[in-house]
Parts: structure tokens; C-alpha cells; sequence
């Protein structure tokens, strides 16, 4: 027992200068240790990102190539001309295989003639109208004449906010003199009516004692991009990885730098553009031209609104917190409603207005629950694999339901009698 206490004490010894030492430098060593698994884990995923990215785009896997540069110069094309009144516009007479456009800048139905028809039926929306990612005779407007035989002239125009497609059928009915406008919104055109700016100036209102007020009238012209490239978002947009997930997440951030800017304003989106389809419905009453909102839906907000409707309260309270932060991170119109909360209140605004309304969510959302991978069919995938504009069998289907809506609108007054 004399020899073991020694050892015994020495044991306990050694054990007490190990635990302080593993007290001291223990947890910077295991901090150290974790900081550099996860640096390296992150790198190895964003290699391998990146490279599955540069393989779906079909960029050399060892290219330099400048992604952001090139996203932001794509926003606001070489294909569009400013435009004092709604601030940019397609230009007239564009050729290129799959996309063509005709006088004003609509685009081409996939047919030869270049020259625009009066009559007929007038389509003005957003990118979604003029069939972004899609061959010329694939957009909705194109299948709605092919499938029904009637003179359909495609004004939409890529980037418009509600704001600008209803001016721009203010400007184009005593020019064409239509039948029937077909007014086509997805929930983002209505938020951005809180844009002063979006990619280049625009037009904007407010309202003032319950009447619209516009700014930016004429549009002010956008700034030429600055000559300084080479600052943190220059180097870091050569990664195809980091291009995705800036241009999801802080695309404000991301393209102000190349002349692209996002500015918002204070005012009341919904508001805005329920004033502009009222006044937009007494001209199309005066000149007997019949008005159809359509309302239109990208497939993560049909994904949403199935969840919506199907979750407990803890999955709303959930959204409502994310989109908050997502609201912030994007830096969307402050105080903007959610997409479904836009879409259902203009919805509402416009059939109490008088306006036929034709609202795709419910068809979409049953194809979601019937089968989710049905979905996708109705969307372009991207390379990423989510779902972005209309595929042309999605375009198809709005066709149809636009085609069966504009049959039972109310004749014009000189076929009334007929």
C-alpha cells in the first residue's frame, strides 16, 4: 500500500495537468479542428456544385467565364430599347432562330408576317405572356391563335410590373383597336408595382386621397454601367455556384454594380393595381372592347399554396416567418403582401369591378396533388431542376383556358344584333 500511494498520487497528478490542459487548449484545438472540417466540407460541396452547374449550362468545366456579368447584361438585353412611358420595350423586327418580334415589339406567333393586325385579341403581361425560354409559335398567345384561329397579337414584354402592362394596354387600345384584352398577371408584377426601379427605371404610383399618383414620367434613362468591374462581386461571379445562390437570394446586392438596380418605394401594391385595372376597364368599356384578367402562377408558389392549404397552423406561422426574412434578404417593397395575399386580393378587386377573372391556381394545384412530378410539365426545369416559365404544354393549357373564358365574355355591341 506504501508503494501504491505514490503512484497513486502521481497518476492523479498527471490526470489533473492533462484536464487543464485540455481545459486551456482543448476546446481552441476542437474548435480549430471543427472550423476546418466544416471550411473543407463547404469547399468540396461548392466544388462539386459548381461543377454539376457548369456541366448544366454547358460552360467548359476549367473556363474563366463571368456568370454575374453575364446574368445582368441578360436582364436588360440587347433585344430592348428605352421607352420614355413604360421604360423599356422589346425592340421591333428582331430575328433570331425561335424568337422574332413584329411592329411595337411583339413577339411572333411562329408565323412569317411581321406586320401587327388591328383586332382581334391583344395579350399583355410579363415574361410569362411572351414566352420566356420557348420557341416563337410555343407562348400562350401563339397556341391561343393557332388553337382557335383568331388574330392574337403577343405584346408581353419581358420584366413588366403590373404597372407597365396596364399602361401599355392603355396605349396600344386606340391603336389596335382589339376585341378583347387579355390582361395577364403572376403575383410578382403586382409586389412590383413597389419598384422605382426594376433592373432599369420604370414607371410608378402612388395614391393620394384615393387617386393615383405616377412617378418617374417621363422615365428617367438608366445609367450607363460603370467601367470598374474588378471589385469582391467581379471576382466572385465566375463561380456558376455562387451566381445561382446570389441571384436567388440578394439580387439587389448582386447586379446594382453592372447598372441593374432594384429601388423600391412606399406605396400600396394591391391598391395601385386595382385602380389601374378600373380605369383600364372604363376605356376598354368606352371603346366596346372586351377586358379578361388572367392571373397566373410559377410552380413554387402552386407547390406553396397546396402546402397551405393542407398544413396545420404551425406551418403558416412558419412561412409567414420566412417570408418575412426572405422579404428582407431581397429587399422587396417594404410592407409588400405575400404572392398568394396579392394575387387573391386583386383577384377579388377585379371581379367586383366587373372584369371576367380566370384564376389558374385551383387546376394546378389539383394537378400537384394528383401527381407532384405532373407538375413539372408545365415548366421549363432549370438547371438547377427547379421549375421557371411555362413549358409550351403549360403554355397550352392557359391557351385553353383563356380561349373557353374570352367565349363566354359578352359580344362586342356591333355583333350583338348579328
Amino acid at each position: 500500500m506504501e508503494q501504491v500511494a505514490p503512484h497513486t498520487n502521481a497518476h492523479l497528478r498527471f490526470w489533473r495537468r492533462s484536464a487543464g490542459i485540455r481545459r486551456v487548449r482543448g476546446p481552441l484545438i476542437w474548435a480549430g479542428e471543427s472550423i476546418g472540417i466544416v471550411l473543407l466540407a463547404t469547399l468540396a460541396y461548392l466544388t462539386v456544385a459548381e461543377l454539376a452547374i457548369r456541366i448544366a449550362l454547358h460552360v467548359p468545366v476549367f473556363a474563366v467565364h463571368d456568370f454575374r456579368h453575364e446574368r445582368a447584361s441578360g436582364t436588360i438585353n440587347k433585344a430592348v430599347q428605352y421607352d420614355s412611358e413604360l421604360g423599356w420595350r422589346l425592340k421591333s423586327h428582331i430575328r433570331t432562330p425561335g424568337f422574332n418580334t413584329r411592329d411595337y415589339g411583339f413577339r411572333s406567333n411562329g408565323d412569317a408576317d411581321a406586320n401587327v393586325l388591328p383586332g382581334g385579341v391583344l395579350a399583355l403581361g410579363s415574361s410569362f405572356t411572351a414566352g420566356s425560354e420557348v420557341l416563337d409559335d410555343q407562348s400562350w398567345p401563339a397556341h391561343l391563335q393557332q388553337l382557335t384561329g383568331w388574330n392574337v397579337n403577343n405584346g408581353g414584354q419581358g420584366g413588366y410590373q403590373a404597372d407597365q402592362i396596364i399602361l401599355l394596354a392603355e396605349q396600344l387600345l386606340p391603336l389596335l383597336h382589339p376585341q378583347a384584352i387579355v390582361v395577364d398577371l403572376i403575383p410578382g408584377t403586382i409586389i412590383g408595382t413597389g419598384y422605382a426601379t426594376s433592373g432599369w427605371p420604370k414607371p410608378y404610383f402612388t395614391i393620394a386621397n384615393s387617386d393615383l399618383v405616377i412617378h418617374n414620367s417621363p422615365v428617367p434613362q438608366s445609367q450607363a454601367p460603370s467601367s470598374e468591374r474588378k471589385g469582391m462581386r467581379w471576382y466572385l461571379g465566375h463561380f456558376a455556384a455562387l451566381d445561382q445562390f446570389m441571384a436567388t437570394f440578394f439580387a439587389n446586392f448582386w447586379f446594382t454594380a453592372d447598372g441593374n438596380s432594384f429601388l423600391t418605394v412606399d406605396t400600396d401594391e394591391v391598391g395601385v393595381t386595382c385602380r389601374l385595372l378600373a380605369r383600364l376597364k372604363q376605356k376598354t368599356d368606352a371603346a366596346d372592347a372586351r377586358l379578361l384578367l388572367y392571373l397566373q402562377y410559377g410552380g413554387p408558389e402552386v407547390i406553396d399554396a397546396s402546402r397551405i392549404a393542407t398544413s396545420g397552423k404551425l406551418f403558416n406561422l412558419t412561412r409567414l416567418a420566412k417570408n418575412k426574412i426572405r422579404a428582407f434578404l431581397l429587399g422587396l417593397p417594404p410592407g409588400a403582401p405575400d404572392w398568394d395575399q396579392a394575387a387573391q386580393q386583386v383577384g377579388t378587386c377585379a371581379r367586383g369591378l366587373g372584369i371576367a377573372t380566370v384564376d389558374e391556381l385551383p387546376t394546378l394545384v389539383a394537378v400537384y396533388r394528383r401527381n407532384p412530378d405532373e407538375l413539372r410539365k408545365y415548366y421549363q426545369t432549370e438547371p438547377d431542376g427547379s421549375m421557371g416559365h411555362k413549358s409550351s404544354f403549360g403554355n397550352m393549357e392557359v391557351a385553353k383556358l383563356v380561349a373557353a373564358a374570352i367565349g363566354e365574355l359578352p359580344p362586342p355591341a356591333d355583333q350583338k344584333s348579328k
